[in-house]
């Protein structure tokens, strides 16, 4: 994918022109093995109080153990360490959203990290470089955030094997019709080269998703360049996905190499780009 200081990703962007213009406006023990019976040792006490010993009566001249009737502690085991291991992931994953995640929400991988916005929260890859200020124009809007995918410089221009950010726009369009036409013109302008060749782009149709209690979709548009320049990738994924959100149609883009470039860095992994978008969520 070409950098964000050429002519089809600049890093500020370039100004619009009138037909350029924005669009969009807005943007949780049982007892001890063996112990049974025995006076409790700190730190081997179960969670929770021991059930009560029933001692049968005895004869005289003989004596017999007690006889332990315990109930099942299985159930309060399970769900004792299932708390623990959520709030575990909790610290380590990003703290509120990424437990509710966790519990309920999307799927998030173990080395991704959380990004949020007003609108929308999502997961990049977490040797991804965070993006500040706008990341990417398409039609006119502008995208902010995110994260890049490890670059680098072919030619003199700046390259990136991927990227993700988002926007919120306020639009008549209906989700479909914003994803299809926002994943075609990044489809297009991810993979035009320094010299303006532009790449042939197919387009997926729409598949719908749930976010949340929202209803979303998402298109990809697949590209494919005319030419190898030994620089540009010579073929990258871009998903668009579109979600009504409050103050508008929320729009996640997630986007990735395939095929082309040089040979460091590496292609990321086929699966980001899904990874990406099945992590986004709606804000609690």
């Amino acid at each position: 994918m070409h950098g964000p200081d050429e002519p089809r990703r600049p890093a500020e962007g370039p100004e619009p022109t009138p037909s350029d213009a924005p669009q969009y406006p807005g943007q949780r023990y049982p007892a001890v093995p063996g112990r049974e019976g025995e006076p409790e040792i700190p730190g081997e006490q179960p969670w929770g109080p021991l059930p009560p010993f029933d001692i049968p009566p005895q004869s005289a001249g003989s004596w017999a153990p007690p006889v332990e009737q315990r109930e099942q502690h299985t159930g309060r085991w399970i769900a004792g360490l299932t708390a623990v291991i959520v709030l575990a992931l909790a610290a380590i994953g990003g703290g509120a959203w990424f437990l509710g995640a966790a519990l309920s929400g999307p799927t998030v991988p173990a080395d991704y990290r959380p990004v949020e916005t007003p609108y929308l929260t999502y997961a990049v890859p977490g040797d991804w470089t965070p993006l500040g200020g706008v990341a990417a124009r398409g039609l006119g809007v502008a995208f902010t955030g995110g994260a890049d995918a490890p670059g680098y410089v072919c030619g003199g221009a700046p390259y990136k094997r991927g990227t993700a950010t988002s926007a919120l726009v306020q639009a008549p369009d209906d989700p479909a019709t914003l994803a299809r036409r926002f994943a075609t013109d990044f489809g297009r302008s991810f993979y035009t080269s320094t010299a303006g060749q532009g790449p042939r782009v197919a387009v997926s149709e729409p598949r719908t998703v749930e976010i949340g209690d929202a209803t979303g979709v998402v298109v990809e548009a697949v590209s494919t360049t005319p030419t190898d320049d030994g620089c540009l990738a010579t073929e990258g994924r871009t998903a668009v996905l579109a979600v009504p959100a409050a103050g508008g149609t929320a729009l996640l883009v997630a986007n990735a190499d395939t095929r082309g470039g040089p040979a460091s860095p590496l292609l990321v992994p086929p699966s980001t780009v899904d990874d990406i978008i099945g992590t986004a969520a709606l804000p609690r």
